[in-house]
């Protein structure tokens, strides 16, 4: 992790270990997406093996204070690739990739992820696309 007063740096490394490290050498996390809001840095980002979540490539929801230290939600599930449909319908996804939200008024209001039909991933799938989930 790197630091800087402005975007444009210099920037200063911080530590020399990653974020996230996990008791099961297997497990790993991949897409994050950072926020700020109400005085907290806010993390969502996917679960590849489902060790934290519960279930594999579902994302999970973490927060911190200085954006070095995390703790996780409790449960740690942000969301689901099980989606329901407005007919009541409900589909297992491949995958909700690259997790990103829209920002109203300094609160996320709705999720954007790239999707696909297959519920093993994207290696079988036949249509893929950009799916936006409006936020309770």
């Amino acid at each position: 992790m790197a630091r800087a007063d402005h975007f444009e740096g210099p920037y200063q490394r911080v530590g020399n270990r990653p974020l996230f490290v996990f008791d099961d050498p297997d497990q790993h996390v991949e897409d994050p997406y950072l926020w700020h809001e109400g005085g907290k840095y806010h993390l969502i980002m996917k679960d590849m093996t489902g060790g934290i979540a519960g279930e594999k490539h579902a994302a999970i929801y973490a927060t911190s204070e200085d954006a070095e230290h995390w703790e996780f939600a409790k449960p740690a599930k942000a969301y689901s690739r099980e989606v329901r449909w407005d007919d009541g319908t409900t589909v297992l996804q491949g995958s909700l990739q690259r997790p990103q939200l829209l920002m109203q008024n300094g609160v996320p209001t709705h999720l954007f992820t790239a999707t696909a039909d297959e519920p093993g991933g994207f290696h079988g799938m036949t249509k893929s696309w950009n799916m936006v989930l409006p936020l309770a």
